[in-house]
């Protein structure tokens, strides 16, 4: 699956490269083509799926594809998803993180991506605020300190938040998949976040 998540991350980038007319050598993702997929071919992204999304949705795409593959690349303790190593030569070798670390890791990005959809919903919902758990999310809100692409939150603008979210969900996706064998690919649900989980452990935290 780290071949197919590298695969996509490709394709999804030649288009874009193509629809916003950049040099290649100026878009922010350089990963190249893994070489052959062999396996799990069924979670390739089609060309013509591809050709149907909007540049906004190319966009998107691209980003949560990102983030799966380097949820992949932290696990096989890849540093930089940008220059991968071949792992059609050396995947069966490589090292792994644990299965404790990764649970810790799903649960992190889970925070992290509730935190991004707490910033949105307080900037573009007028009724969020008005909702009887806003206090226990608030106060929440409040212990997750995080920043994007080098920003705290309060300096990003919408664009730069509903690309973080995207990929956060990514990573989301691809961290929920390998640390749940019932999980499948793709399967609705798997970048929800629970917040009840969250504001359940907030209380119990601030009780």
């Amino acid at each position: 699956m780290t071949i197919v998540t590298q695969a996509n991350v490709a394709q999804l980038r030649t288009a874009d490269v193509r629809r916003r007319k950049l040099d290649p050598a100026d878009h922010e993702v350089q990963t190249p083509p893994p070489g052959p997929v062999k396996r799990f071919r069924e979670n390739l992204i089609g060309r013509r799926e591809i050709s149907a999304y909007t540049e906004h949705e190319l966009h998107l795409r691209l980003r949560e594809s990102w983030g799966q593959f380097c949820a992949f690349c932290w696990i096989l303790h890849a540093p930089d998803p940008n220059q991968p190593p071949e792992w059609t030569q050396h995947i069966v070798d490589h090292d792994m993180e644990c299965a404790a670390g990764l649970t810790v890791k799903c649960t992190e990005i889970e925070g992290l991506l509730w935190r991004l959809q707490y910033e949105q919903h307080i900037r573009h919902d007028p009724e969020f605020k008005q909702a009887e758990l806003f206090p226990a999310r608030e106060r929440l809100a409040g212990k997750i300190d995080m920043r994007v692409f080098g920003k705290p939150l309060a300096d990003c603008d919408a664009s730069t938040l509903l690309t973080a979210a995207c990929e956060h969900a990514g990573m989301l996706a691809a961290t929920r998949w390998m640390t749940d064998r019932s999980r499948l690919w793709g399967e609705p649900g798997i970048m929800d976040v629970h917040e009840a989980d969250f504001l359940s452990f907030e209380s119990t935290d601030s009780a």
